[in-house]
């Protein structure tokens, strides 16, 4: 069950999960009275969790929720749902999916990429990949997945700008605690920036080397850090 002022009028309404359907319950009059019982949509049996965030940045929360496909095709896909929300006083959309992946779990919605919208990290597959998904034209449509770090499962992870460069790092935690720097794609020489230098360093060795693969712009750095990782967001 979440809190959230969902028709603008100054007090905290309720959403909850009820069996299959998520319903939510508007505050009457500021005290303790609901009003009766909404339903926001009819979920599948297997329905999982779910968690309000702004998704589409219009100034009011939407919800997000996940949804195991198991018993249907293709199977143990999980499927990330957003509900719209429409004008912030109760009126959602229909649902839209905007992610499939095997295993969807600990969804972070975040600026991975900089570029003003809000894209997802999450823990995929039984194998464990940390992956995040770019989200492409503000309009909550999302690419295909790209590896963080694969082998997470059982991980926690936070979000944060652990080399105070103004780009989202990701600390992540298992037997021991590593952060993957999130740094421009083409910086060859590791300076945090992307510019003629790296130019100059290609044109050296005769060849492109990055030292990262080309399907992620995170780079592992170090393990077993001495950080407080309750200061992650």
């Amino acid at each position: 069950m979440l809190t959230n002022d969902f028709d603008a009028d100054g007090d905290l309404d309720l959403i909850a999960a009820i069996g299959d359907r998520v319903v939510w319950y508007e505050r009457l009059d500021g005290q303790v009275a609901f009003g009766e019982e909404q339903t926001l949509w009819t979920a599948a049996p297997r329905s999982g969790s779910f968690q309000l965030f702004d998704l589409d940045d219009d100034g009011d929360l939407d919800v997000l929720q996940t949804r195991n496909n198991r018993n249907a095709e293709p199977h143990n896909f999980d499927d990330l749902y957003w509900i719209e929300n429409l004008d912030g006083r109760g009126e959602f959309a229909p649902e839209r999916r905007i992610v499939r992946n095997k295993h969807l779990s600990d969804i972070t919605p975040a600026d991975v990429d900089g570029d003003g919208d809000f894209d997802l990290v999450a823990l995929t597959d039984l194998a464990g990949g940390l992956v995040w998904y770019e989200h492409l034209d503000g309009q909550v449509n999302f690419g295909q997945r790209n590896m963080i770090a694969p082998h997470a499962y059982g991980r926690s992870y936070k979000l944060a700008d652990v080399d105070n460069d103004g780009r989202l790092d990701v600390v992540d935690g298992f037997r021991e605690i590593s952060w993957f720097e999130n740094r421009p794609l083409g910086d060859v020489n590791d300076d945090g920036l992307f510019n003629s230098s790296d130019l100059v360093v290609v044109m050296q060795r005769e060849k492109y080397e990055d030292p990262i693969p080309v399907w992620t712009q995170f780079l592992a750095k170090a393990s077993k850090l001495g950080i407080d990782v309750s200061a992650c967001v």
